[in-house]
């Protein structure tokens, strides 16, 4: 159960134990009116997250049990284009997410919520050129924050415009590309999950991560058969930006989310190189410098690293048998929060340690591919991969899995 520091680990008898419970379905159906060259889908998705047991640690060193939290994420998604002379496509997608939690009679939990977003665009394709130029409109009900936060703005809804613009353009081995996108990116139990292993079983704010612009211009290059490189420069603005919570430096304080009201905007440059030589081998790089100081920066996890590294070798030594060793790095990593609960307070920063993580994988498949039989090795040199200092990590651990294709 994460929701402990270390220190406090046999102060209270026998550690609390955690299930976490996530299921997922989707389901989506594309069909075409041939007659009148028009393409139409429709889908549903639906997520079911939620963990069984909840313990806090209040202001006077208790440990005490609350309830846990649910989340069941419902999206409807559906779209429909008209594309005439080959060249020119008109249309427009929608997305529904509806957000549902559960043990609501308790004020510390946030109420339900809706977000609509409206994606209406316009695309041309004519010989290496592709345009396709649009927006994004959202129309969300209204999400709350329950905790004091340092611009008192504890509220969000409304109608947010902002842009998607594509443009891409190739000739021979070489193109460029510039995306102007933006939106809002929900803040979910499920996603401050994939932030934040740590976080305490409940949230305290649904207020979304709002982009008014996050822009990327880009080269690519296919130098020769099976190689391809990308290089890009990013500019993205992320308004509402959650922090990790306080309980990351202090321990007592035990809770989800505590601030989301942080403001950030800086730039990123990335490359994405990859070589795959028939089907015998396949070599993936790919890394970004990404300076962060606090309210400059551009937002990648909750420890704001400033290089990330990843490389991956996977090698077909047998018919349907892969082995695959990858290695992962996060440099330069700082933990920005606010000391304490109080309004008009100086972000603080925590240097963390960096990290290295080495991985080796395996997998065979069988019954023409339908069904792969996998398993993983993480953290073979056993390093620290922790967000927080106040908390053990896993160190080496290893998962077995078996996938299957209808």
């Amino acid at each position: 159960y994460y929701g402990l520091p270390q220190q406090y680990i046999g102060q209270y008898g026998e550690i609390p134990t955690q299930q976490l419970n996530d299921f997922q379905f989707n389901a989506k159906w594309l069909d075409k009116w041939q007659k009148h060259n028009i393409s139409y889908n429709i889908g549903l998705k639906l997520q079911h997250f939620g963990y069984s047991n909840a313990y806090d640690i209040d202001y006077t060193q208790t440990l005490t049990k609350t309830n846990p939290q649910k989340e069941n994420h419902l999206t409807i998604i559906a779209g429909v284009d008209k594309k005439w002379n080959n060249k020119n496509t008109i249309g427009v997608d929608v997305n529904a997410d509806l957000l549902f939690y559960s043990n609501r009679e308790n004020e510390l939990h946030i109420n339900n919520y809706t977000n609509i977003r409206l994606t209406p665009y316009y695309s041309y394709q004519f010989n290496n050129l592709n345009i396709t130029a649009g927006a994004n409109i959202d129309i969300i009900s209204e999400t709350s924050h329950l905790c004091l936060n340092k611009t008192g703005n504890n509220k969000f809804s409304g109608v947010h415009i902002s842009p998607d613009i594509n443009l891409g353009w190739r000739k021979s081995n070489f193109g460029i590309y510039l995306h102007a996108l933006g939106g809002m990116e929900l803040n979910t139990l499920a996603s401050n999950y994939y932030l934040d292993y740590y976080q305490s079983p409940t949230i305290n704010s649904s207020i979304p991560i709002y982009s008014p612009i996050d822009g990327r211009i880009g080269l690519t290059w296919h130098a020769f058969p099976g190689f391809s490189a990308d290089i890009s420069f990013a500019y993205k603005i992320t308004n509402n930006t959650p922090l990790g919570g306080t309980y990351l430096l202090n321990s007592y304080i035990k809770t989800g989310q505590e601030y989301a009201d942080i403001n950030i905007k800086g730039f990123s440059i990335a490359t994405d190189l990859k070589y795959k030589f028939m089907n015998r081998a396949t070599i993936e790089l790919s890394g970004s410098y990404q300076p962060q100081n606090c309210e400059n920066g551009y937002f990648n996890g909750y420890d704001r690293p400033r290089w990330i590294l990843n490389a991956k070798g996977t090698v077909n030594i047998w018919k349907s048998l892969d082995l695959s060793l990858s290695y992962q790095y996060r440099g330069v990593r700082n933990l920005y929060y606010l000391p304490d609960f109080t309004t008009n307070q100086e972000y603080n920063s925590l240097r963390l340690d960096d990290i290295y993580l080495l991985n080796v994988g395996v997998s065979y498949r069988l019954l023409n591919n339908r069904l792969t039989i996998w398993g993983e090795a993480n953290n073979l040199l056993n390093s620290t991969a922790g967000l927080s200092p106040l908390y053990e990590t896993e160190g080496f651990n290893f998962m077995l899995g078996v996938g299957i294709t209808f």
